[in-house]
């Protein structure tokens, strides 16, 4: 598909690059759906509207004051020093720091202690990281995919600007975001552009909040600031403007939590209807990052680290860790720089998991689990939503778990290490999205069930002249064109004031790929 998609808030997109190629937005003059007074709807818990400014009226919640003499937490470190001081940062997932030493030279530092060197084309402008030998970079107005000596162009649209910054990996869907005069989304194949209330693209976007390298949480939830200050909490179906953070100059995504972000000297935690304001008395907080779980803030240039709750002050050797710049990563470190080093900091001997990330989408019906201990830990067991995993040395320090498959929806994976130094516990959260081919039978019919079928809606006990019937696969193929302007481009069907919370971004996505790829039957006939 050479042409981008489009998404705008209120479950409103084109598909480009198919029949459908008209743009359409929130606060338009487009018909209300049918079952419906004509209103957008806000998200559940939220107090703004969509097509309003999105301002909430919800108070924040009590202040808090982290002492001086807060506990502490007695974290490993391993240090590199830094000679000269960095041109960008970038922490992979599983936590190699990728520093830029001059035009073309990237220092790769592994929290396993290791040190490599890649060599990239001066002409970068961004970077994510994604391992030791691969990332994710803006060369030549292009995304590309770097990996060794083998560097792949990821499709891009040819009538958008130059990308200007990256999010999460843009190079399978659902996963990645890259800022141009836009957000734009990578799913299905395709390229999709988030919009705001107003219609207008999110063209000014100063910074995404990320877990670990991953920018959406397990809602689909998306936190942005403008450059004009403005922060929001958008998702495929609703922006919500949270002006008690207008000005943020950072945040972070904290799964489950919301977003941690800087303003006014302070920390700004939790979700749009309940922000708590948190001071430290060591000083001013300067920099906020999250991963495997946890929160880690410097404030008065001391590192702190926050863990269901609680803050901790951060020793190694029983002194302060002080830091400029901090970048967590999904295994529960986080790396801290200042002029001199950069050290890697956790509190367990660090785990390193391969085959899936954090929040990762996917649509393989297989995982095939590694894992790597650091020197005097063993991997003891591995489970999936609470199923023991069988493992086995794989080589020194590395571990594999048998191939096992996984059906639609979410799932956790945990991690179990121990040795001389210590115990370690690693969670992973992902979801699999769809297994196979879409067809009728296995994808579209139980959706028409679950949201369409009822006797006011368009089941087979309708009178003439009321709603079609659509109960039939040969129903929905002679209404096409009708099934995907409601329901994919218009977005009013089924109509919010009954659509269920499991209706979603994913299910409109399924209508338009079943239809798009012949829109198969998939019985036994």
């Amino acid at each position: 598909m050479t042409a981008y998609d489009h998404i705008t808030c209120g479950a409103r997109w084109a598909l480009l690059g198919g029949a459908l190629l008209a743009p359409v937005g929130c606060g338009g003059d487009e018909p209300a759906g049918e079952g419906t007074d004509g209103d957008l709807g806000t998200e559940e818990g939220s107090t703004g509207e969509i097509g309003d400014t999105g301002e909430t009226d919800g108070e924040r919640a009590e202040d808090r004051v982290v002492p001086l003499d807060v506990s502490a937490t007695a974290l490993e470190a391993r240090c590199f020093e830094l000679p000269d001081a960095p041109l960008q940062i970038s922490v992979a997932p599983e936590g190699q720091l990728w520093l830029r030493i001059d035009e073309q030279t990237w220092r790769v530092l592994d929290p396993f202690g290791s040190e490599d060197v890649q060599l990239l084309a001066p002409t970068v402008t961004a970077l994510q990281a994604w391992s030791s030998e691969r990332a994710f970079v803006i060369d030549g107005g292009v995304p590309w995919d770097v990996r060794g000596q083998w560097p792949q162009p990821l499709p891009w649209p040819a009538q958008r600007t130059e990308p200007t910054a990256l999010c999460g990996d843009p190079s399978t869907d659902a996963n990645g975001f890259v800022v141009a005069d836009g957000l734009l989304h990578r799913d299905h194949g395709a390229w999709w552009e988030w919009t705001g209330p107003s219609d207008a693209p999110w063209a000014n976007v100063s910074w995404l909040a990320t877990d670990a390298g991953a920018c959406m949480g397990p809602e689909g939830e998306l936190w942005l600031a403008e450059t004009s200050g403005e922060v929001w909490r958008i998702t495929a179906d609703f922006a919500t403007r949270v002006p008690e953070l207008d000005g943020a100059d950072r945040g972070a995504l904290l799964s489950g939590v919301g977003v941690a972000a800087v303003l006014d000297d302070a920390l700004r935690l939790g979700e749009v209807d309940g922000l708590q304001q948190i001071r430290f008395e060591a000083g001013p907080v300067t920099a906020v990052s999250t991963g495997g779980g946890a929160l880690w803030v410097v404030a008065g240039g001391a590192v702190h680290r926050w863990l269901e709750g609680d803050f901790t002050r951060a020793l190694h050797d029983d002194v302060p860790v002080m830091a400029t710049r901090l970048y967590a990563d999904a295994t529960g470190g986080a790396w801290a720089l200042d002029e001199q080093r950069a050290c890697h900091l956790h509190p367990t001997p660090p785990t390193r998991v391969e085959g899936v990330f954090d929040l990762q989408r996917l649509t393989t019906e297989t995982i095939e689990i590694t894992a790597r201990t650091s020197a005097g830990t063993r991997l003891t067991s591995a489970r999936l939503d609470g199923e023991d995993l069988s493992i086995e040395a794989d080589g020194p320090s590395r571990w594999r778990a048998e191939p096992v498959e996984v059906g639609q929806g979410w799932h956790v994976l945990e991690v179990f290490a121990s040795g001389s130094r210590g115990a370690t516990a690693r969670t992973l959260r992902f979801e699999q999205r769809r297994v196979g081919e879409l067809s009728w039978v296995e994808h579209i019919e139980p959706l028409f069930e679950e949201h369409c079928s009822g006797a006011a809606c368009h089941g087979p006990d309708l009178g003439p002249g009321t709603r079609p019937d659509l109960s039939s696969y040969e129903a929905w193929l002679e209404r096409e064109d009708g099934i995907l302007d409601r329901v994919v481009t218009k977005g009013d069907m089924p109509p919010l004031g009954a659509r269920k919370d499991s209706w979603g971004l994913d299910a409109r996505l399924t209508v338009a790929e079943w239809f798009q790829t012949g829109a198969a039957w998939g019985g036994n006939d």
